[in-house]
């Protein structure tokens, strides 16, 4: 990667993707210099050549690093999940998310993450939304049925300096609309 810290300079990113099947990417995740260790909360994206590249955006310069590979001149962007995979093993719904978004053109990542509050780990099949307000994104997030997404943004602070801010975003519940008056 050339560039520098400074996100107010341009900044080239010479990251190479390479499509990547299903089973060398889990594989990837497992193992490897890039593997993703046991209870890390982290973003996983298996295309980056030549092992994948784990995003920790607790990390500053991850998160800028991740923003800066797949914001295309955006302010924000959210990751989101296709699955809602609570038993931090691969299953076949993650297999099957990731195949359509590569049959979609859209780059499959994986994510792990920790509910410090229900005591579950996630392990999902996520990708790169470009919705264009936080409603849009957590509309998405609903349809997917997820507990929550994540935002990354471009922030200024009072000095001018840009730097890469990121959140969870708390979905309304899937079950919420059960039951509702359709009139």
């Amino acid at each position: 990667m050339i560039g520098v810290n400074n996100l107010n300079t341009p900044t080239i990113t010479l990251v190479d993707h390479e499509g990547v099947v299903y089973d060398e990417a889990v594989k990837r995740f497992k193992t490897g210099p890039n593997r993703v260790g046991p209870g890390e909360n982290t973003t996983f994206d298996p295309s980056v050549v030549p092992d994948g590249e784990k995003y920790d955006f607790e990390y500053p310069p991850k998160r800028t690093e991740f923003f800066g590979e797949y914001c295309n001149g955006r302010n924000q962007i959210y990751v989101i999940a296709k699955t809602g995979n609570y038993s931090d093993k691969f299953i076949a719904d993650n297999k099957l998310a990731y195949d359509e978004l590569q049959a979609e053109k859209i780059n499959p990542l994986f994510g792990r993450w920790r509910d410090l509050e229900d005591g579950i780990t996630w392990l999902d099949t996520c990708y790169v939304d470009m919705s264009e307000s936080d409603s849009e994104a957590l509309a998405v997030g609903h349809r997917n049925k997820q507990k929550a997404i994540t935002k990354l943004w471009l922030k200024e602070d009072e000095n001018g300096n840009e730097k890469i801010e990121w959140s969870t975003k708390q979905v309304q519940p899937f079950y919420d609309d059960i039951g509702g008056n359709d009139e």
